[in-house]
This record gives C-alpha cells, structure tokens and sequence, in this order.
C-alpha cells in the first residue's frame, strides 16, 4: 500500500498539469478532506489535512503523504474523468469467443487499484451501459531502473454500440522501454479484453472516415494539419497556426479564390483550372497524418493513421485542459460520421 502512495506522489509531482490538480484539490476540498482556506480551517471539525497557503501540487503530496486511504482512493477516481493524451478506438467484430475470467478488482467506494509490472488484474468499473477496465502499471526509467512512475490506461467498452477505446497517459521517453511502447500497450490491453470477456476486437478504417469528415462541410470543423504523400511519392506537411484557419498553400489558394470574386468568377479558366488542381492532389495524395480543429469547443486532435506500421489509428489529443467530455466528443463524433458512411454503403 505504501509504495501505491509513494508512486502517485511522484506522479503527480512530475507530470499532471495545473489543471488536473486543480480539478482533484477541488474534489478533496469539497468531500472534506482537505483544508485550503483560513475561513475551512476555523470550521474545522473532521480532521481534514491543513494545506492552507500550498499550491496545488504541494496540497496533493502533503496530502498523500498522510497514508490516508479515503484520499489515495479519490485520486485514483480522477483516472476515470480525466483526459488523456492518446487513445486508440476499435469495435467488437459480434465473433464470439470462449471467456476465460482472468484476474481483477471489482470497483466498489473502498476498492484500491492494483499496481503491476504488466497489464494484469485491472479494476473493472460498470457504470450504466459503459464498462471501465482500468490497469495501472509501475514503469521504469530505462536509463537508470531505480526510477518509477505510475501509468494509467483506461479502457472503455460500450456495451450497447459494441464500439471500445482504449485511453493511454503519455510517458516520457526514459520511461519508454521502446519506441513501440504505445502500440504494445494497445496490444496487450486488446489480449486481456478479448480474453477475459471473449470478444475480438476489430481495426476501424478511420483513414476514409477522416477523409469524410475533412470534407463534410462542417462548419465547426478545421484541418489544422495535414502529412501529405503526393503521386509522385513526395512529402509534403502543412499546419495551420492558431490565428489562422488555412492551411497554408491550399488554403491560401482557396482563400485567393474565395477573396477575388471578380477575378475568380464561377466558370473563369482561372478559377476551374486551380480548383482542378486541389481536387486532383487531394484526390491522388495520401494523408498518414490528419490534424482536425474543433471550433466551438477549442479542441485540437491528431489523427496518426497506420501507427508504427500497424493497421490502427493513434489518436493525438493537444488541449491541456483536455478531459473525459472532450475525448468522448471527438469519439461521439467520428463515430456519428463512421455510421453515416456505413449507411451511404448499404443504400448504393
């Protein structure tokens, strides 16, 4: 139990952001468990930890530091709501296989996660028609193996859609023993799932349906990056600056079109032939990577197509203030667009 507290200090102390610590140091305070204010400490009557004048990363090792369980455990309920850096998205392929139980935690109020060297004995969390597997793993700095941190996935199954994501916590390169460290970790939280419940899980094709939501006509909707093979095998990456809703080139040639109606007319030469070779680059280019912008909801996310030369999408999300809500959009979202292609299919 000990080394569960010391390794979730060390976590926290290296690498969650002002915001994730802001968002826990508000649930201890509002569950009692910590005091942050001199007004909290004069009505104090529950013993809850003094952390009066800390910052917030200072609040949470002081508080871990206590050894007290009620605490660790709410730490560990931000795993379930938080937002992590990558994530894959695959779907159950309906083939069913012999269920072979495997070990792990049934999450209840007092339950603690356990912490393994592998992806072993997760705590399983059904809430409504969603299923939480969450495994958490002890890693080791590659460089010098006295080093430690905790790593979090979190794995979500739908239980009515069949569709499931696989959530991942970035870790920095000297805690990477590879540089398929991602993928492998994919791969095994895959073996479990569809060992322990005796479903198999399915690649999606989200090469074609990025390309169908890039030209949705959404109005909410930006490519902000594109990794582009041309015909001729030559590469090219364009990326939008924050200020900016173009992609440079294209866009700008889009933009001229757009700015010059006098010139551009609907049927000029001019026009037709620039617009001719827009469609032919997009129509014979490539694209492994995508970078899609979400207007109204500031929300930026790379998708990285066949990843590590595998046949899945690795699913970049940038926002720091990124959470649960904002991935289950982006999820919602591809999806939505996912079945209305399916649709268009089955009705040709």
């Amino acid at each position: 139990m000990q080394n569960a507290f010391k390794l979730r200090k060390d976590s926290l102390e290296a690498s969650y952001t002002q915001y994730e610590l802001g968002k826990i140091v508000s649930e201890l305070r509002s569950k009692g468990l910590i005091i942050t204010s001199k007004a909290q400490l004069k009505k104090n009557e529950t013993g809850a930890i003094n952390c009066v004048g800390l910052d917030n990363r200072s609040i949470l090792v002081k508080a871990l530091k206590s050894s007290n369980e009620e605490i660790l455990k709410e730490i560990e309920n931000h795993d379930y709501e938080k937002g992590y850096k990558y994530s894959m998205i695959f779907e159950n392929a309906k083939i069913k296989q012999v269920a072979k139980p495997l070990d792990y935690i049934k999450y209840n109020e007092k339950s603690i996660d356990y912490i393994g060297k592998n992806f072993e004995k997760p705590t399983i969390n059904v809430v409504g028609d969603e299923t939480f597997v969450k495994f958490t793993r002890e890693i080791k700095n590659k460089n010098t193996l006295t080093e430690t941190r905790l790593y979090t996935v979190l794995c979500i199954i739908n239980n009515i859609t069949g569709i499931i994501e696989v959530r991942f916590d970035q870790a920095s390169d000297r805690f990477k023993a590879s540089d398929q460290f991602y993928i492998e970790s994919a791969k095994k939280v895959k073996s479990w799932i569809q060992r322990h419940f005796g479903i198999s899980l399915k690649t999606i094709n989200f090469t074609y349906i990025i390309d169908k939501i890039v030209n949705s006509g959404d109005d909410n909707i930006r490519v902000c990056y594109e990794d582009m093979i041309l015909e001729n095998k030559c590469r090219a990456s364009f990326q939008a600056t924050e200020n900016t809703l173009e992609l440079p080139v294209i866009g700008d040639l889009q933009k001229i079109i757009q700015d010059n109606p006098q010139v551009f007319t609907e049927n000029s030469d001019a026009r037709k032939i620039i617009e001719s070779y827009i469609k032919k680059v997009y129509a014979t280019s490539e694209f492994p990577k995508r970078g899609i912008r979400w207007l109204e909801e500031n929300k930026q996310v790379m998708f990285i197509h066949n990843y590590k030369s595998e046949s899945d999408t690795l699913i970049h999300h940038y926002a720091e203030n990124n959470n649960k809500e904002m991935m289950d959009h982006v999820r919602e979202y591809v999806i939505k667009h996912r079945k209305r292609v399916k649709k268009k299919k089955s009705n040709r």
